[in-house]
């Protein structure tokens, strides 16, 4: 009996089971269980309880003609956050529209590219490290919004990524926000102008008490 391929097959299939351990034991430390950090370090991941973020209008309704803000909140990041990227869509932007987008300190590398009417994307990335693991309530941006139209809209998230301070996908449940728009009132309070004591200025003319005289 020729001792020498019998000892190659099994060597080879030695060799096999071991590759095959290893690509396991891989493939679990980049999913859901475990992680490697951006130092090359194993972690164990982050909780699998979601990050909430929230489009957060407060009040939720606006008059014709007139601008609010509206901000974009993460509530809990354990592991903290190294950036985020997101798609934010206007789905009625006849009834409002996304006029400006501005971004808190911490971002230090950031963009804005309009997609389409109403559709913009964003993305941020924390530099500094400034939020950290256990931040939480955490301002991603501040959107501008104008309405244009009397109806309801809503401001949607999709798309949403963000990464903790280890490099990992943080698990992320997005809440969108519901905008009603309406008519301005039809008298001169409603108006956005100078006014002092019981004088208003309005293109050139004065009105008193909303008498005209």
């Amino acid at each position: 009996m020729n001792i020498r391929p019998a000892c190659l097959i099994i060597a080879i299939a030695l060799f096999i089971t071991i590759l095959s351990t290893v690509s396991a034991s891989a493939h679990i430390c980049s999913g859901d269980s475990w992680g490697i950090s951006r130092g090359g370090q194993v972690h164990t991941a982050q909780s699998t309880l979601p990050c909430n973020v929230s489009v957060v209008s407060d009040p939720t309704s606006m008059k014709e003609g007139n601008t609010k803000t509206v901000k974009l909140v993460a509530d809990s990041l354990p592991a903290g956050m190294s950036g985020y990227d997101m798609v934010i869509s206007m789905d009625n932007s006849s009834v409002a529209d996304i006029t400006g987008v501005s971004f808190p300190d911490w971002a230090v590398i950031k963009s804005t590219t309009e997609l389409s009417p109403g559709k913009i994307r964003i993305n941020a990335v924390d530099l500094n490290s400034k939020v950290e693991a256990g931040a939480d309530k955490v301002l991603l941006a501040t959107l501008t919004v104008k309405g244009n139209s009397i109806g309801n809209t809503s401001i949607s998230l999709s798309k949403v990524r963000l990464d903790s301070d280890n490099g990992d996908s943080i698990n992320i449940a997005s809440h969108d926000s519901n905008l009603s728009v309406s008519a301005c009132a039809k008298h001169l309070s409603c108006l956005t102008m100078p006014c002092k004591r019981n004088n208003i200025t309005h293109n050139g003319m004065d009105f008193t008490n909303s008498q005209s005289r």
